[in-house]
């Protein structure tokens, strides 16, 4: 931006405001075009007076329609989208593609767009829309996850029966200390820098397609979360990413989020581990495992 200037200003830029002071060097370029020619702004002292109305109709904003649906339900959209005006915002008729809507498959975790024709109440005289009676728009629905770690009390580290512990520095499960989501959590500290292993023993059958499982950590700067599926025989299958960890919180939306996507060619029986890699003094937090089919 451009402040006032006074002549004062000349000793330390001579060249702009000091010859410009007792005004702004760029004030025009708010008020006339670059062609020289005025813009409608040139208007606002008298409208500070006097109020401004128009006759005119623009579409000042499109907006947007978000739906959360679980597992299985059934996807409804709104039938009134919401469009701003410059006399304010009006919910508007709009007709949505049928096709995208059959396309979302609520069995499967994602998100899915979903187009849509909205009609305009008003006649619109100017702007982008003008002449036009109706616009092209978007919506989202999104598909949340299923859990297919059916047990909420293993999910969580409510319990800690179904689970093996290899390596140390792992505290007793369910650990009460830093807890994430519920009552329970997977916790650790160790003075010397450990890798163990924490293995969730139930067997869990997929059919062919694509998964993700996936959990919330926190801890200490630099230790760090990989995920992975075994098969039946303990053997790692997929091995996801490392995640390395910033910090301690409490709040879910703060924490990290370990995850491994796999796909699978054939009905499977899978075990699922975490991967611990804990720096001397490391500490940290995880929980509220998921594992469901994604798109």
């Amino acid at each position: 931006g451009s402040g006032w200037a006074s002549k004062y200003s000349g000793e330390y830029d001579s060249e702009d405001a000091g010859k410009w002071y007792g005004g702004s060097a760029v004030d025009n370029q708010a008020l006339f075009y670059a062609d020289g020619t005025p813009a409608p702004s040139i208007k606002v002292w008298d409208y500070v007076k006097t109020g401004a109305t128009t006759n005119e109709v623009s579409v000042e904003k499109i907006g947007t329609s978000y739906k959360e649906v679980t597992y299985n339900e059934s996807v409804t959209m709104s039938e009134y989208f919401p469009i701003t005006y410059n006399q304010g915002e009006v919910w508007e008729k709009v007709s949505w593609n049928q096709q995208d809507l059959q396309a979302v498959n609520t069995r499967i975790a994602g998100e899915y767009t979903i187009r849509g024709v909205v009609t305009f109440s008003k006649s619109i005289t100017q702007g982008e829309y003008a002449k036009k009676t109706q616009a092209d728009v978007i919506g989202t629905v999104v598909v949340l996850p299923y859990n297919l770690i059916v047990d909420e009390n293993d999910a969580g580290f409510e319990v800690g029966t179904n689970f093996t512990v290899n390596g140390n520095g792992i505290k007793y499960i369910p650990s009460t200390e830093d807890v994430l989501e519920g009552e329970g959590t997977l916790h650790w500290y160790s003075s010397t820098a450990q890798n163990p292993t924490i293995t969730y023993n139930k067997e869990i059958y997929l059919e062919a397609g694509r998964y993700t499982f996936d959990a919330i950590a926190m801890g200490a700067y630099n230790d760090a979360v990989s995920l992975q599926i075994l098969n039946a025989n303990n053997q790692v299958i997929v091995t996801g990413e490392e995640t390395k960890l910033n910090g301690w919180t409490l709040n879910v939306w703060e924490c990290e989020n370990p995850k491994v996507t796999f796909q699978l060619t054939s009905n499977t029986v899978i075990k699922l581990q975490i991967k611990v890699g804990i720096q001397a003094e490391g500490w940290g937090s995880l929980d509220r495992l998921r594992l469901y089919q994604c798109k």
